[in-house]
């Protein structure tokens, strides 16, 4: 069926196209992951969404982190919850040494700690634990916040 001139997903700017279209591609590359942790939920009733503390439960900086939260195991989501805001903090709780945090958006990778991540209007917050080799210079190892 062909999509009408008067569709609300063609009523959107040019700015607001490349917005939607990142966050659908990002829904589709999660695809696969969404689908097994909804077979983890039916199998064991592990919720998908959840505090840090879920999967952090020996960090107890993790229970203090009440505006953030994890989406399965490997995904950890920080909204912007202030309109207009451009940065806020962010909480990364440790993992393993051969793991890392990387942000989705720049790629950036860190560490754990307290850091001010920018919030342009076409990202926010969202990092993934990745694998590394045990060598990495890329890796911002310094809090940025005190």
């Amino acid at each position: 069926k062909a999509v009408s001139p008067n569709s609300p997903v063609l009523c959107v700017d040019t700015t607001a196209f490349g917005i939607i279209s990142k966050i659908i591609l990002l829904r589709e590359q999660l695809r696969e992951y969404v689908m097994d942790q909804m077979r983890l939920v039916a199998s064991n009733g592990v919720p998908v969404l959840r505090p840090l503390f879920f999967d952090f439960p020996h960090d107890a900086q993790s229970y203090n982190a009440e505006d953030q939260f994890m989406f399965g195991p490997d995904w950890l989501v920080a909204p912007v919850l202030t309109y207009q805001e451009t940065s806020r903090q962010v909480y990364l709780p440790p993992l393993p040494t051969n793991q890392i945090w990387t942000h989705y958006y720049t790629q950036q990778d860190y560490k754990s700690g307290v850091f001010k991540i920018d919030t342009p209007l076409d990202s926010f917050p969202l990092f993934y634990r990745r694998f590394i080799p045990q060598t990495s210079d890329s890796v911002q190892t310094e809090n940025t916040i005190n």
